[in-house]
Parts: structure tokens; C-alpha cells; sequence
């Protein structure tokens, strides 16, 4: 059986394994947070600026990215800050710059009619009596066209035609953003057909592990299946050591987490979806041969990040 493939943007552990030690019984840094692709995001009740008023504090931009309910203010302060050199302001203006392509600057329809057109073209992967409810994607989509439609007026979209997103993403890397390296390493690989990209991608990917933050090892175990330009198990299982190392390093890893799912199931209703799964789960279902040989890569990166071997890490 192959291993695991890898996502295009969180696993479980066993239920009786302590997500903040390895497997070699080391401890290690924990996240109080974890972060689907796009939250659930209420619409009412804005102030002028578009924040809301007892949502995050000022130094929050993740949190603040999230709540807003009109990015016009945010994406002009982020650009203000990038411009003086601010790594993360460069990667949430790129984040703002994507939530809002979901809308065309000449499409005049309400947010209303635009999500009853989505309504109407997806009604046949409707289930009775539950409308889109046994499809995470088209929920998704759904979630994301009516952010764009309430988040992104008019004005805003005008001003993000000034810029460009990739521009941003790429100064927030070069800046040292890691969560921002890593997107860009993946987003050179997903491009690059011919593997002509590789050599640059990767001193990105090594710099942004450094960070040992969940999400960024997370995005890194997707961009390592693009890096090799194979399906190879040895591949899958390298990508993988890297979504445990992101368990271990205190990534949500409860059954049925959205980002997980969204990884390996790639569709509702595939025979690959297991409810209630979460990675370890799947790595024992669907590459039974390859686990212990998995499971060993991931605690030898993980030895040689205790240890500040950052060149023993293996993309």
C-alpha cells in the first residue's frame, strides 16, 4: 500500500500518547492553539475600523485576521507595516489578499444572490434533509465566498488589485516569517513541474522548520511530497514523519480534525476517509508495512532537533 498523500493551507495521536513528548520520551513545545484553514467567521455588528470590539488585542494579527469583519483597515495598516519590514503583517496582508479572491471587483451580486447561485449549482450533492452537511468542501467554499462577499468590499478589492499576493508571501519569507517560508517553499514546488525550483525551495523549508511550530512542520510534510516529484512510499512516509513531528510538537491531533481530513481524505465519500481517525489512525490503516519505518524517521528528526542537527533533517 502507498503511504499517505500529502495536502495541497491536523493528525492525531494514539488516544493514550501525550502529545508534548516524543517517542523518545523528550518533551517538547506545546501550542495552546490550533487553526483550521478558514474559521467560522460571524458577520454583525461592526465598528468603523472592521474589528470587533472584544475580539483580539491589537499585537493579535492571526486573531485579528480571523475576526474581521471588513479587512479594509487591517490590510492598510499590514501594508504599512510590511513596508517598514514587519515579517508577519507582509504574510496576513498575502492572507487577506487570498480570502478575498473569492470575489471578482465587477460582480455586482448581493451576498445573498451569490451564495443562493452557489446553493443552486451544488443542490445535487445535496443529502436529503441536510443540505451540504456531509460535504466538508463544499462547506468550505461555501464559508469562504460569503467572507469574501461580506469582508471584501468593493474599495478594498480596488486596492488589492495594486498589489500582488505572491510579492507579499515572498517578502514575509524572506523577512523570516517561518509560517510564511514554508507556504512559499510549497507553493514553488506545487509550480514547478519540471523540479526546476527545488534548490531554491528548499532553504526556505529548512529555515522555517527551525521554528518548530506545529503548523509550519505541518505545511513542511506537504511541500516535502512536492519536493521529490514521486510517489514513492519513501516519500509519502518522509512527508508524514513530518505531520507526527508536528502532532509532537502539540498540533491539534483529535479524531475527525479538519485539517486532517482535508489532507488525506481529499473527498467526502472516499474509501481513503476513516471518521473519527486522526493520523496515527491512518498511518496504521493505510500503510500498515510503512509505520514503524514512518514513526522511527519522525523520532530521528526529532533527536536531531533537540540536538541542533538542522542539516540531518531530510526534505
Amino acid at each position: 500500500l502507498h503511504a499517505l498523500t500529502s495536502r495541497q493551507s491536523a493528525p492525531a495521536l494514539g488516544t493514550n500518547a501525550d502529545p508534548r513528548v516524543s517517542a523518545t520520551g523528550q518533551p517538547v513545545g506545546t501550542r495552546e492553539e490550533s487553526h483550521e484553514a478558514v474559521p467560522t467567521v460571524a458577520y454583525s455588528n461592526a465598528d468603523p475600523d472592521g474589528r470587533d470590539p472584544a475580539g483580539p488585542d491589537e499585537s493579535d494579527l492571526e486573531g485579528r485576521f480571523h475576526s474581521a469583519k471588513d479587512f479594509t483597515a487591517l490590510f492598510e495598516e499590514l501594508m504599512r507595516r510590511a513596508r517598514a519590514g514587519d515579517a508577519e503583517a507582509a504574510y496576513y496582508a498575502y492572507r487577506i489578499e487570498q480570502a478575498c479572491s473569492h470575489r471578482e471587483p465587477d460582480d455586482a451580486r448581493t451576498v445573498q444572490e451569490v451564495l443562493a447561485d452557489f446553493d443552486q449549482e451544488f443542490a445535487r450533492y445535496n443529502m436529503p434533509g441536510q443540505g451540504f452537511a456531509g460535504d466538508w468542501r463544499l462547506q468550505q467554499r461555501r464559508a469562504d465566498i460569503e467572507r469574501a462577499w461580506q469582508a471584501c468590499p468593493p474599495g478594498l478589492l480596488q486596492l488589492l488589485a495594486l498589489h500582488d499576493e505572491m510579492k507579499l508571501l515572498e517578502q514575509a519569507a524572506d523577512l523570516g516569517y517561518p509560517l510564511a517560508q514554508a507556504t512559499l517553499a510549497s507553493a514553488m514546488l506545487r509550480d514547478d513541474p519540471n523540479g526546476l525550483r527545488r534548490e531554491a525551495a528548499l532553504p526556505y523549508l529548512r529555515e522555517a522548520a527551525r521554528s518548530r511550530d506545529p503548523e509550519v512542520l505541518f505545511e513542511i510534510g506537504g511541500a516535502v511530497v512536492l519536493a521529490r516529484q514521486s510517489a514513492d512510499d519513501e516519500d509519502f512516509r518522509r512527508a508524514n514523519a513530518w505531520r507526527l513531528l508536528a502532532c509532537w510538537h502539540g498540533l491539534d491531533c483529535g479524531p475527525d480534525n479538519a485539517l486532517i481530513r482535508q489532507t488525506l481524505c481529499h473527498r467526502p465519500g472516499s474509501p481513503r476517509c476513516i471518521p473519527g481517525a486522526g493520523l496515527e489512525h491512518y498511518m496504521r490503516s493505510w500503510d500498515p508495512d510503512g509505520y514503524a519505518e514512518t514513526y522511527a524517521l519522525a523520532d530521528q528528526m526529532m533527536q536531531a532537533m533537540n540536538d541542533g542537527r538542522w542539516d540531518d533533517l531530510q526534505f
